[in-house]
């Protein structure tokens, strides 16, 4: 997103060069509120993955396991939270890059109802806009809810890199866009119809209950040579043939993007090997204050949120 005068890349090279005079309303927002930007995190090249593996400006860690990757796409601001170094972060989650690396790395991460936070300077990701929403990484339920009540299509969106600069995207994402291209106007129109029918499912069962509670991701971080061996090397590039965190990662996550309803990760527990376990909470659209209700509750009755990583 864009932040006036700092470098706003994507996590790509093609944009290594554009520093916005202008920031994204979502940050204006903040800095009205008195919010001081300290700098700006790494992701997933484009927002297309869920390990903050980029092979531009390198890979991100995990606080917890320095071995293992922070998810993705927003990995750099999980991390960074989950580190101390801020308070708040703020990402976009476009099929779970919010609440992947909130469970990932033990904070607290919110994709809140489509089009309730305006998305203005956002740069489109892999996703392109119709399922895209900005969202705060905090290390609490509460700060979480203070921020977010602060006053604060993929071909289409990369059609002119691809045909200028395919070669400064990474086999990775050149093989996401690419695919693309092969998607029909009539398959779009039926996922479109599709779409409406998923969304009328889902708010009919939440009108039987409060809230919807699932797992935030089926796995723990994986370690980065995990991820590693999702690619294989043809001709000195990597190309991804098998993504660890790929479905596994966002099964329980972008039915949520999908539909636009709010989703909330926030940590439930630990593994034997001390990493963290994310909970997601679901709520009836633009019922965040719900979320954040039944979020914070589960939080203050666990009691987890004061355990922190080595690295903190």
């Amino acid at each position: 997103m864009a932040v006036k005068g700092y470098p706003t890349t994507a996590g790509s090279k093609i944009l290594a060069d554009w520093k916005p005079d202008f920031d994204a309303t979502v940050v204006a927002r903040l800095r009205e509120a008195g919010a001081i930007v300290l700098g700006k995190n790494n992701m997933h090249e484009w927002a297309g993955g869920g390990t903050t593996m980029n092979p531009y400006f390198g890979t991100t860690y995990n606080p917890w396991d320095t071995t293992r990757v922070p998810g993705g796409s927003s990995g750099g601001s999980a991390a960074a939270v989950a580190a101390d170094l801020c308070l708040i972060s703020i990402g976009t989650d476009n099929a779970g890059s919010v609440r992947n690396p909130a469970a990932w790395c033990g904070t607290v991460g919110l994709k809140a109802t489509y089009g309730r936070v305006s998305r203005f300077g956002g740069v489109a990701g892999t996703g392109g806009f119709s399922s895209d929403h900005f969202g705060p990484f905090t290390k609490t339920v509460e700060d979480c809810a203070l921020t977010a009540t602060s006053r604060c299509e993929n071909l289409v969106a990369h059609e002119p890199y691809l045909r200028k600069q395919p070669r400064d995207y990474s086999p990775e994402l050149l093989y996401r866009n690419i695919a693309s291209l092969t998607v029909p106007a009539s398959s779009y129109v039926t996922s479109q119809r599709v779409r409406r029918v998923i969304c009328r499912e889902f708010e009919e069962a939440l009108q039987d209950v409060q809230v919807i509670v699932a797992p935030t991701v089926g796995i723990a971080a994986p370690t980065i040579e995990e991820c590693k061996q999702g690619f294989a090397e043809i001709d000195g590039r990597r190309i991804p043939f098998r993504h660890p965190s790929g479905s596994i990662g966002t099964r329980c996550t972008i039915p949520f993007n999908v539909t636009g309803h709010p989703a909330l990760s926030v940590c439930c527990g630990f593994t034997a090997d001390g990493l963290p376990i994310g909970l997601q909470i679901v709520g009836s659209c633009f019922e965040e204050s719900r979320v954040f209700q039944v979020a914070h509750a589960y939080e203050q009755a666990a009691g987890l949120y004061g355990r922190k990583p080595g690295v903190a």
